[in-house]
């Protein structure tokens, strides 16, 4: 039987904003997944996984908050009865649609949320803009507040451009006055639809590493509870605990 500690669903390719970064080819395309695929990855999928695993299910890519609610209440009720016992489901957002609705389905199915910010709104700002090519940081910022309001405390992945790098400080500042405790880094990739990085052409990780220890220095001075998964992935690996994840995925 497999153990699997991540799986990741795409409800749909469409994303209603336009990254500088992006991966997707085909983020216009407004399909959905379909009732036939659902089934399929209860019988084909869920069917092979041991009942004593503990996988995170994910919705992920494009934006999965575009979708009705009500094909998520159909889908969740499904994929809630076939996947193992231990399970727990997750879902990352870019975070302009999360609505009331939205909020009262994540306490209703304990269904955790991550929020992709790219830190403070002069880095966000300049690469994830609306398709109308304005900056999308007052919006995703008004949804964490009222998350927070909530009681609901997402987790945020932040993806870094080199100029990020010299700006540590101004990073944790962000963090700790907005009460964001629990974040991920990656960087933009050379991938898919993304046909170059702005990490290519030099090698950045003493920079990079500089900046997460900055930010672990701050918050120790502090002690704020900053968590940064990265960190915590590389200790996995040197104590030989490693687990087999992508940091834009583990929302």
């Amino acid at each position: 039987m497999w153990c699997p500690h991540l799986i990741i669903l795409q409800p749909t390719p469409y994303c209603n904003i336009n990254c500088q970064y992006c991966y997707l080819h085909n983020r216009h395309d407004r399909r959905v997944m379909s009732n036939e695929v659902v089934d399929a990855i209860c019988e084909k999928i869920f069917a092979k996984v041991s009942s004593d695993a503990a996988p995170t299910i994910v919705w992920h890519a494009g934006e999965p908050t575009v979708v009705p609610m009500e094909w998520y209440r159909r889908s969740y009720k499904r994929l809630k009865a076939a996947a193992p016992r231990y399970a727990t489901f997750r879902i990352q957002s870019n975070g302009l649609a999360i609505s009331d609705e939205w909020i009262n389905f994540l306490r209703e199915t304990g269904t955790r949320i991550g929020l992709s910010i790219d830190g403070p709104q002069r880095f966000h700002d300049a690469r994830r803009r609306t398709r109308s090519d304005v900056g999308t940081w007052t919006l995703v910022m008004k949804s964490l507040r009222r998350l927070q309001g909530c009681g609901i405390h997402p987790n945020v992945i932040s993806v870094l451009h080199p100029d990020c790098l010299s700006a540590a400080d101004e990073f944790y500042a962000f963090y700790r006055d907005n009460n964001i405790t629990d974040i991920s880094f990656s960087i933009d990739e050379t991938q898919g639809a993304n046909l170059s990085s702005s990490f290519d052409g030099q090698d950045h990780k003493r920079a990079i590493t500089a900046f997460l220890v900055e930010l672990l220095e701050r918050a120790f001075a502090d002690k704020y509870p900053l968590r940064i998964r990265d960190i915590e992935r590389i200790s996995n690996i040197l104590t030989g605990n490693a687990r087999l994840e992508n940091e834009q995925l583990d929302a």
